[in-house]
C-alpha cells in the first residue's frame, strides 16, 4: 500500500556547551542556538519478507523492501546568526534480487537566505548483501557499501568537516581528527561466517572486512595523496538468554592512519543487532552527515 505522509515538526535548541567543537559533527549547526520549524511531504511504500543470518545469528529476521521519496521545507532562525531557509530532497528504494539485496538512497539539502546559500549536503548510497551461501558446516554471506558524501558551501564559521573514520569499518576516535575534508568516497566490504559453535547460549560470528576510500578539503578528490585504506578481522558474540547486546571485537590495520598505541588498532564495542533499512518517514529532520 503506498503512503501519502504529512508532518511538522518545531525545534527550538538551547545547546549546554556551545563552544566546544563536537568530534563528530552529525547536524551542520548542531551547535549552535536556534529555533527552527520543518515540514515534510512523503509518499513511500514498504513491504517484508522473513530471512536469517544476515546481522541477528540466525534469529529471523523481517528484511523491509519498498521505497521513500521525501521532501522537506523550513524555516531556521539562528541566534545572534544568520536566518534563512532549510530545503532538502531525498530518495531511497530497496529490493530483494536472485544475486542478493541491494538499498539506493540519495539526498540533498542545502540553507539559503536571500543573500547566499550555505551548509549543504549531497550524499548518494549503495548497500548490499548477497543470499546465504554454504562454507562447509557453517553459513556465509558478503557485505559490500559504498557511499559518497560532499559538503556544499560549507561555512567557515561552524568548521563541519566530514571524518574519514566515521566510516571505516575500525571505527576508533583516536585519530579522527587526522584525516578530514568536505568531500569523501568510501567502499567498504564484509565477510561474515556464522559457525556453527554454541558456548552454553553463546555464539559466534567471525568476519573479515577491507576499506578503500578518498577524502578532500578541495574538489580533486580522485587523488593518490587522498586515497586511505585498511584491513582486518573481527568477531561478533551474542547471547539472546541472557538479554546483552552483541560484543563486537576487531582488530585492524591502516597503514596511512595515525595508529600509535594499541588502542587505534584494537576496537572493543557492544551494540544491539542491526537492522535493515527502513522507508516508513520519521518525524522532519534535518539530513544527517557521518
Amino acid at each position: 500500500t503506498k503512503r501519502l505522509v504529512l508532518s511538522a515538526r518545531y525545534l527550538e535548541q538551547q545547546p549546554e556547551y556551545v563552544d566546544v567543537t563536537p568530534v563528530f559533527t552529525q547536524y551542520p549547526y548542531q551547535y549552535v542556538r536556534r529555533k527552527m520549524f520543518l515540514t515534510q511531504l512523503s509518499l513511500y511504500q514498504q513491504a517484508y519478507y522473513r530471512e536469517y543470518m544476515i546481522h541477528n545469528f540466525g534469529v529471523t529476521e523481517n528484511i523491509a523492501y519498498g521505497y521513500n521519496i521525501s521532501g522537506q521545507l523550513g524555516y531556521n532562525d539562528f541566534i545572534r546568526s544568520a536566518k534563512g531557509m532549510y530545503t532538502s530532497l531525498s530518495a531511497s528504494a530497496g529490493q530483494q534480487f536472485d544475486p542478493g539485496n541491494i538499498y539506493l538512497s540519495t539526498a540533498i539539502s542545502t540553507y539559503f537566505n536571500r543573500k547566499q546559500v550555505y551548509e549543504g549536503v549531497l550524499m548518494a548510497e549503495m548497500k548490499y548483501f548477497s543470499p546465504l551461501m554454504k562454507l562447509h558446516r557453517n553459513r556465509f554471506r558478503q557485505f559490500f557499501n559504498v557511499n559518497y558524501t560532499k559538503m556544499l558551501n560549507p561555512s567557515p564559521v561552524v568548521d563541519n568537516v566530514l571524518y574519514y573514520s566515521s566510516l571505516s569499518s575500525l571505527n576508533t576516535s583516536n585519530y579522527s581528527d587526522m584525516v578530514t575534508g568536505t568531500e569523501r568516497l568510501m567502499f567498504n566490504a564484509e565477510s561474515d561466517l556464522f559457525s556453527r559453535i554454541n558456548l552454553i547460549g553463546f555464539r559466534f560470528l567471525f568476519y573479515a572486512f577491507g576499506d578503500i576510500g578518498w577524502i578532500s578539503p578541495g574538489n580533486n578528490l580522485l587523488k593518490q595523496d587522498n586515497l586511505y585504506g585498511g584491513f582486518g578481522l573481527g568477531i561478533r558474540i551474542r547471547n539472546d538468554i541472557l538479554l546483552f547486546k552483541t560484543i563486537d571485537i576487531r582488530l585492524g590495520y591502516y597503514p596511512r592512519l595515525d595508529q600509535k598505541t594499541i588502542n587505534d588498532y584494537i576496537d572493543f564495542s557492544s551494540s544491539d543487532v542491526m537492522s535493515s533499512p527502513n522507508f516508513v518517514p520519521s518525524y522532519p529532520n534535518e539530513i544527517l552527515i557521518r
